[in-house]
């Protein structure tokens, strides 16, 4: 599914004296727009429809990171969050207001789409009740089923959560005093308790392979001994890309594009030293 946003505002305090305020834009849509738009969720119907407005932009609207902008679109605000998301979405290459929903795994018929509000390494890394206050923005309390487990599972994941989050820290930790191979250690033991809950942790497993393929390419400059190949790391890191949309991709670009430049210093300096 692919949609263009109705109502847009900049995230620069520059262009708020220039931009269009988001009663400008909603008089020049079509009247069954503008319909729509007052259908989205919102605390109080009965207020005027420049109050109204705000409060739809702030419970629904989206960041457009390219843009540096926040976006309010018809569809994709209708899509509940889940902690075990089904689809994902993301901007456009050539069209970076246009967002782009996929499937991250095959979707059950009538089986609701829901995406991951809170879609980010530390957000998704932080147990169920540090979740529920990050979500609290959307109004909302999460009932997903990673967050309705049972007691016992529901403190088994978290502790997972804890675990891959501690590794995800240690990684800078180990690289500022140039211990590779514990830093390679460490995000082999981060990708591996990630891929223990797959589903759940499906959209941050292209960055976790990209930084596994970064630690191995630095050991291997090293002349560090290290099991992964790193270019089917970096082949599995590009595949799910693909799959998941061109933010991913740009994303993978940029640090492959950071990782032969750090290769390449690193070299330098090897040689300068020896």
């Amino acid at each position: 599914m692919k949609e263009n946003p109705m109502l847009i505002q900049s995230k620069n305090p520059k262009d708020k004296q220039t931009w269009p305020s988001l009663v400008n834009q909603f008089e020049k849509l079509s009247a069954v727009d503008q319909k729509d738009v007052l259908k989205l969720y919102h605390d109080n119907p009965t207020d005027p429809v420049s109050a109204r407005l705000k409060e739809i932009f702030i419970a629904n609207a989206c960041d457009v990171t390219p843009a540096n902008a926040i976006a309010l679109y018809l569809t994709i605000p209708r899509m509940n969050h889940s902690c075990n998301a089904n689809a994902v979405w993301s901007w456009k290459a050539n069209s970076p207001f246009t967002k782009e929903v996929r499937a991250v795994r095959d979707i059950g018929l009538r089986e609701e789409l829901c995406t991951n509000y809170i879609d980010s390494f530390e957000a998704t890394f932080s147990p169920s009740k540090e979740r529920k206050v990050l979500l609290e923005r959307w109004k909302f309390v999460c009932q997903c089923e990673v967050c309705n487990l049972p007691e016992n599972e529901q403190k088994e994941n978290d502790l997972l959560r804890v675990k891959i989050s501690l590794q995800h820290q240690l990684i800078p930790k180990f690289m500022a005093n140039w211990q590779v191979e514990k830093a390679v250690a460490a995000a082999r033991s981060k990708l591996e308790l990630m891929m223990s809950i797959k589903n759940q942790m499906v959209t941050t497993l292209p960055s976790a392979l990209l930084e596994l393929y970064e630690m191995c390419r630095l050991a291997k400059v090293l002349q560090c001994e290290t099991p992964e190949n790193c270019e089917d790391l970096l082949k599995e890191a590009k595949d799910l890309s693909c799959k998941l949309g061109d933010r991913f991709v740009h994303v993978l670009n940029m640090k492959v594009k950071q990782v032969e430049e750090e290769c390449r210093d690193m070299a330098v300096r090897k040689m300068i030293c020896s």
